[in-house]
Formats: structure tokens, sequence, C-alpha cells
């Protein structure tokens, strides 16, 4: 196994993906040894956030390109995160902003409303 060095992990974060797998592998270290290099050392770091960081504005700019395209799954992708504030989002998300978290909401929520409270007994009319 290689000994480890800043300068020659720095080089292996460049263009890694801010994959450790990747980094260990051009440094011809295990994946364990980089990464627990890299957390000691703060510049090291910083030059994986900011690898990170840069893989995250190479996905954006892909994911922008498929828009562009027309493709509909980067549409739907882009409406369901980035379009929220404009109503757009999953179903289930919707669903859960106005379930009910207990039985006594929902009872609180039907005398509110004017609404029969699910598995009340009827009055009224006995025979």
């Amino acid at each position: 196994m290689a000994k480890l060095t800043v300068v020659k992990v720095e080089k292996a974060i460049k263009d890694s993906g801010a994959v450790i797998e990747t980094i260990a592998e051009r440094c011809s270290a295990s994946r364990e040894a980089v990464f627990h290099f890299i957390e000691a050392r703060p510049r090291l770091k910083q030059a994986l956030a900011q690898e990170d960081e840069r893989m995250t504005d190479v996905s954006e700019k892909m994911l922008i390109e498929a828009i562009e395209k027309g493709d509909s799954w980067a549409v739907k992708f882009r409406l369901t995160t980035k379009g929220k504030k404009r109503g757009y989002g999953s179903k289930s998300e919707s669903e859960e902003a106005v379930r009910p978290s207990s039985l006594e909401e929902i009872e609180r929520v039907c005398r509110e409303y004017g609404l029969p409270i699910p598995g009340a007994a009827k009055s009224g009319s006995g025979t």
C-alpha cells in the first residue's frame, strides 16, 4: 500500500466525483485509509466537499439539458422538487399535509365544518 500524502490525495480528489473508492484506487490505498486520512485534514475535507459540489453542478446542468430536450422524467423531477412552491409535488405529500394526526383531530374538523363524525352513533328516531 502506498504512503498517503496531502498532495497525492488532493490530486486524486480532482474529478473523482467525490467517490472515496475512486480516490483510494488512484492512491493505491484502501478506502478506509483514504477516508480517515481525509477526515483528519480540513484542507482535504474542503477539497472533497468542493468536488461534491462540482458534481452537483454537473448533475444540474445535465438535468437542465434533459428538460430542454423535453424528457418528461426530467420535467417531472424538476417540478416535484423545485416546483413545490408553485403547487407541484407528489400526491402523497399533498395528502400528508392534510392528514389528521388523531381521532380527536378528525372529530374537531368534522364539528368545525358541520360534518357527521365517522363511527358516531346516530341520535334521534328510536324504534
